[in-house]
This record gives structure tokens, sequence and C-alpha cells, in this order.
């Protein structure tokens, strides 16, 4: 008997070979997609290591050196501001303050509101809440109140001593001795 392959068969056969060219196929795509899912998670580390990374010198470095000029414990200033509702962005132009809602912080000036500037005089006055009469200021202001330098402005044009005592200005007049006589002797 010869082996010949009904027509069916031969459909069959053909099907099979055709069926795992395309688990073949189907296995390929699936390591190419976890290979590319991988990469993905990797690339996306990446990137948001290097926003952090700028967000730290664009954001980070100018708000910490602000804080350092105007608080006591610029740490905690920062994390007061946090726990305010507040966070500092950058929006093309410059620093922002916004608020929990990420709007502007608004100042009053008189009978006109506008947004803060990242100044010192405008960070001091949003956390201060200067605008306001006492009664109405939020918790937070009593807060920020123990943690803001005030700005020198004594009227008196010297400069600040931040406590220390210049030795050179209070100095006593020296006592006049005599004249030591050459060679030493008296």
């Amino acid at each position: 008997m010869t082996d010949q392959k009904t027509p069916e068969q031969i459909e069959i056969d053909t099907l099979r070979a055709h069926n795992a060219e395309l688990l073949a196929d189907l296995k390929a795509a699936k390591a190419n997609a976890k290979a590319s899912a991988e990469q993905v998670t990797a690339l996306t580390g990446e990137r948001d290591a290097a926003l952090a990374q700028v967000r730290a010198v664009t954001i980070g470095q100018p708000v910490q050196a602000m804080a350092e000029r105007i608080s006591n414990l610029p740490d905690v200033f920062i994390a007061e501001i946090e726990r305010n509702g507040w966070r500092f962005e950058h929006d093309g132009a410059g620093i922002v303050l916004r608020d929990a809602d990420g709007k502007p912080v608004m100042l009053r000036d008189g009978a006109t509101e506008r947004e803060a500037k990242f100044t010192e005089a405008d960070l001091r006055t949003a956390c201060l809440q200067d605008w306001k009469a006492a009664s109405e200021r939020t918790d937070s202001a009593s807060r920020f109140a123990h943690l803001i330098l005030m700005p020198y402005a004594s009227g008196g044009g010297a400069g600040h001593s931040s406590g220390r005592i210049d030795a050179g200005a209070a100095k006593p007049a020296a006592q006049a001795r005599a004249p030591v006589p050459r060679g030493g002797l008296r």
C-alpha cells in the first residue's frame, strides 16, 4: 500500500504548519512586547529621575535659598508651606506660589488683588497675611510668624549685628604709656 495522503490530510498538514508559524510569531511578539515594556519602565525611571533633578535645580535650590534668607528654620518653613497646601512651581516665566487648588496665591494691595511673586516681601506677606486684620488671620499665619525673620528696617541706616557685639566699636580709651627707652632698660 502506498502512502498516499488524502486531500483532507494534506490540508490538515498545511494548517498545522501554518499554525506552528503563527505560534512562533506570537511567541516572538510576546517577547518583543515584554522587552519593550521593560524598556519603557527603565526609561520612565530615568525620565522621572531627570525631572526630579531639573526640579531640584530650577525650583528646589532657589526656594531653599529664599527660605534661608527669610527664615531662621528654612526646612521647617518649607514644611509649613507644604502643610498649608501651597507648592512652588515653575511656569516658564519664573517660580510661582500655588495654593492647594493649583491657583496662584493672591495678595491684596489696598483694594486690588494680585498674584504673589517669588520675592522675599511677597512671600512674607502671603505667609503672614499682612493685609488681614489680626482676628481674620489663619492659624498658619501665627505659625509662620515664629519662623520668619523680619526685615532689618530700623531707620538708623546701620546694619544688623545679629546679636554680635562689635569689639571695635566699644573699645575703651587706651591708657597712655610712657615711651620705652631703647635697649629695654628704664
